[in-house]
């Protein structure tokens, strides 16, 4: 048995408990339900993610009105679901979203930030490349203001930002920022982590391409890094996600 589907076995059998303990719509069990749809995500079972979070979206608006976090959190996790099932048409739902969490947790708060990602990567899917890239761009600003630098959030948008600007046919600036990218996980993560093997992978497959391409690919690194952007940025550190967005250019944050 997998970790992951081990992980399932242990919050199916949570999930159980906690109906019997406090009740199947008590806070302690949605809280356990919430984390198996995101264990289904993780595992593919799309439709049973997207019944679960729609229950849980559904009792948590009933328990604490719609403009609590919590039922905030929910929708979009149901939204992100619809996005990882091919649903595209939920771009105006997520800008609410961000709209909704910016009213009640502030612009900064990572759970706005999270909306805030989820849109920039609803925009790069339509084709409002523009859009995607000055509001990736704006997330890690505040990422690494309110933050640090040394929250693992900051990676994904970096990684996330960099295949925009490939998809948008900006090889070299994408390089450039993957290379950041890279070298910032080794860092933070670790040469053998696999997110960091799998930015590395990226970064040989776009130089390969620009090589074939007649680019230069010495000068690329300085086109556009994105640490020197921040580097004025004055560093308010403050509280973290516990899990850092999943990454790619073909995922949401979960």
């Amino acid at each position: 048995m997998s970790g992951l589907e081990e992980a399932l076995r242990r919050t199916e059998y949570e999930v159980a408990r906690r109906k019997l303990l406090f009740g199947p719509v008590a806070v302690q069990t949605l809280d356990a339900m919430f984390h198996l749809s995101y264990l289904f995500v993780r595992s593919g079972m799309l439709d049973d993610a997207e019944h679960l979070r729609r229950e849980v979206m559904s009792e948590h608006w009933r328990l604490i009105g719609s403009g609590h976090p919590g039922v905030i959190r929910s929708m979009a996790s149901l939204a992100v679901t619809w996005i990882l099932m091919g649903k595209f048409n939920v771009r105006q739902l997520c800008e609410v979203l961000v709209a909704e969490s910016i009213a009640t947790n502030g612009p900064r708060h990572p759970d706005s930030l999270a909306c805030k990602l989820n849109l920039s990567w609803i925009y790069g899917k339509q084709g409002r490349y523009d859009h995607a890239e000055s509001l990736y761009r704006e997330v890690l600003r505040d990422m690494t203001r309110f933050l640090g630098k040394q929250d693992p959030s900051r990676l994904t948008v970096l990684n996330n930002l960099a295949f925009l600007l490939m998809e948008n046919g900006s090889l070299g600036k994408a390089m450039a920022m993957m290379e950041s990218c890279v070298e910032q996980k080794k860092t933070m993560l670790g040469p053998d982590h696999e997110l960091t093997k799998s930015s590395e992978e990226a970064l040989r497959t776009w130089k390969m391409r620009a090589e074939s391409a007649g680019q230069n690919v010495a000068r690329v690194r300085n086109i556009e890094p994105i640490q020197e952007e921040l580097a004025n940025d004055q560093e308010l550190v403050g509280g973290s996600r516990k899990t850092p967005p999943r990454e790619n250019s073909d995922r949401p944050t979960i």
